[in-house]
């Protein structure tokens, strides 16, 4: 598995950052005021750590949009597959033969030529020898094809991001991070609000120029988190406190 955060301290520090001292001082005054001290002094350095490890990799993931259209294409393929392997499946021993050499290009007439009983038809020598890819193709779509859904992928980047924002939000509050939306008498209804959102808000706006998309990243991230029997957990957290020499109880 590949490690995150692994550049030495000096190399990210002098590497452009997107959290600028604004942007942190934007953050860190987001942030619940009874936040340890000595937490909020590494905010900035844990940001832009966070920012040329995980986060960079995080972003150079693939789109929705092409993961979407990668997976129409592969769907049409194995679609396609399966429909082949049950007109495969159809055919007897010979019928078998019969396609396999004109498929490889014998004159139809010469394999017309060949009768039920000739010793090439078989069995063994069809499958090990003739045509072993639509033999393999039958059995794949027996055993994996019918068992796709169709469904949209969920966007990966975004779940990611609001992974480890979650791990460093519990890092620096000591607190778990918690989807609230705003109602009617708040004057923020359906709007994400509450201490986690006041956080994310600044960081995403430093990500992607906007907070265009945060609802929906952060609605998405709690419903795979509630689906789950466990937390999953922040690669990039879980190697800063090794780095850190923290235990894994966000630094108690």
């Amino acid at each position: 598995m590949k490690v995150s955060g692994t550049g030495t301290a000096s190399n990210r520090c002098n590497a452009k950052t997107i959290f600028t001292a604004q942007r942190v001082k934007q953050i860190r005054e987001a942030l619940p005021k009874d936040c340890e001290h000595q937490k909020l002094n590494c905010l900035s350095a844990l940001l832009r750590d966070w920012e040329h490890t995980s986060l960079r990799e995080h972003r150079a993931r693939e789109p929705h949009s092409v993961l979407r259209a990668r997976d129409d294409k592969q769907r049409a393929v194995i679609e396609a597959a399966g429909a082949l392997a049950r007109a495969w499946d159809a055919l007897d021993k010979h019928d078998r033969f019969s396609v396999a050499l004109r498929m490889s290009g014998w004159p139809t007439k010469d394999v017309y030529a060949l009768g039920p009983n000739d010793p090439h038809s078989d069995e063994a020598f069809l499958r090990e020898v003739v045509c072993p890819s639509i033999a393999k193709l039958a059995e794949a779509d027996r055993r994996k094809a019918t068992t796709l859904s169709r469904g949209q992928p969920r966007n990966l980047v975004a779940y990611l991001i609001m992974l480890d924002l979650g791990n460093i939000f519990e890092f620096l509050t000591k607190k778990r991070p918690t989807r609230i939306v705003g109602n009617k008498d708040s004057g923020a209804a359906g709007r994400e609000v509450g201490e986690f959102a006041d956080f994310v808000r600044p960081v995403w706006e430093a990500i992607w120029g906007s907070d265009a998309g945060m609802s929906a990243a952060i609605k998405n991230w709690s419903q795979v988190r509630a689906s789950l029997e466990c937390n999953e957990s922040s690669e990039f957290m879980a190697n800063y406190h090794n780095r850190m020499g923290l235990g894994r109880a966000h630094g108690e």
